[in-house]
């Protein structure tokens, strides 16, 4: 299996992260009929990941120990 992860900042508090893997001899365990000559298999997706205090200029909570 190979996997290519990275992320890119669009904006403060916002960052869009594509994802590609792709995969040599997948074991096929959630098929219920098996597929014959399977060798490859690719999985390709995108996250939006939003952090709501640097993105809306919100305050930041700390944790403080006593």
């Amino acid at each position: 299996m190979a996997e290519i992860n990275y992320g890119l900042n669009i904006a403060p508090g916002v960052m869009f992260t594509p994802y590609f893997e792709y995969i040599w001899n997948p074991d096929q365990l959630g098929r219920k009929s098996i597929i014959p000559n399977l060798n490859t298999a690719v999985q390709a997706g995108a996250m939006l990941n939003i952090q709501f205090s640097p993105a809306f200029g919100l305050p930041t909570l700390h944790r403080t120990r006593s």
